[in-house]
């Protein structure tokens, strides 16, 4: 999967300020989240993490067009965030 515009542009402006400290990250983060189109990015990149590996786990367990229990659905998000952190810090 390509990078997404939310984790190309954050991870190049982490480089780009040498932003040292999680502080100061997560203060950029929610200073660039107040701009609709850029938030939007990361709502969109959040959710096709998680459809993703949702599909991905159906093939992968036979479970396609089956209910999913909550242990399925837990392994999902987890997987879902494990992948969505994978891009981000590519």
């Amino acid at each position: 999967m390509p990078y997404t515009r939310c984790c190309k542009s954050l991870a190049y402006e982490f480089k780009l300020l040498k932003l040292n400290n999680m502080k100061e990250v997560i203060e950029k983060l929610n200073e660039g989240l107040k701009d609709p189109e850029y938030r939007q990015g990361w709502i969109a990149n959040i959710a096709m993490a998680q459809l993703d590996n949702e599909r991905w786990y159906r093939e992968k367990h036979n479970k396609v067009g089956k209910y999913l229990n909550y242990k399925d659905r837990h392994a999902i998000a987890n997987l879902g965030a494990e992948y969505f952190l994978e891009l981000l810090s590519k």
